[in-house]
């Protein structure tokens, strides 16, 4: 879970979830 929090703070999963 610690990763997938690391990857949204950089906008790479931030962006896959707006879609």
């Amino acid at each position: 879970n610690n990763r997938n929090l690391r990857t949204e703070r950089s906008g790479f999963h931030g962006q896959n979830r707006r879609t």
